[in-house]
C-alpha cells in the first residue's frame, strides 16, 4: 500500500505542475503589453522624432517595411527615427521586445520645411 500511496503522491504533483504550465519560470509574473507613444508620427525630412518604447521586456529591437526610408535607433526605451528619402511611401514600424510581444506604428515622411 506505501508504494500506491506514493505513486499518488507523485502523479498528483505531475498533474499540479502540468495544469500550472510545467513549473518553470516565475509564475503569477505577467510581462505588461508592449506599446509605444506616439503610435502614429509625421517626420519632416532633415528633422528626427523620439519615440517613447513602453515594456520591460529588453532588448527591443526594430523592424521596418521598407528599410531604405528610415534610419531608427533604440537605446533602452527611447527609440530615435531619421528619415532618410521623402518617397512618399508610408512606413509600418514593428517594435519586438524580448518575450516576442509586438507593437506597430505607422510613420509617414513630409518634404522639409522651407525657409520664408
Amino acid at each position: 500500500m506505501k508504494f500506491n500511496y506514493r505513486w499518488s503522491l507523485v502523479s498528483g504533483l505531475a498533474l499540479a505542475l502540468a495544469a500550472c504550465g510545467g513549473g518553470g519560470g516565475s509564475p503569477g509574473v505577467a510581462v505588461p503589453p508592449l506599446r509605444v507613444s506616439p503610435e502614429s508620427i509625421t517626420i519632416p525630412m532633415g528633422m528626427e522624432a523620439h519615440v517613447q518604447i513602453i515594456g520591460e521586456a529588453r532588448p527591443f529591437t526594430v523592424s521596418l517595411t521598407f528599410p531604405d526610408e528610415l534610419d531608427v535607433s533604440i537605446s533602452g526605451n527611447r527609440m530615435t527615427i531619421r528619415p532618410l528619402r521623402d518617397s512618399g511611401i508610408p512606413v509600418l514600424l514593428t517594435v519586438t521586445d524580448a518575450a516576442r510581444g509586438q507593437t506597430t506604428m505607422n510613420v509617414s515622411i513630409s518634404p522639409r520645411p522651407t525657409e520664408r
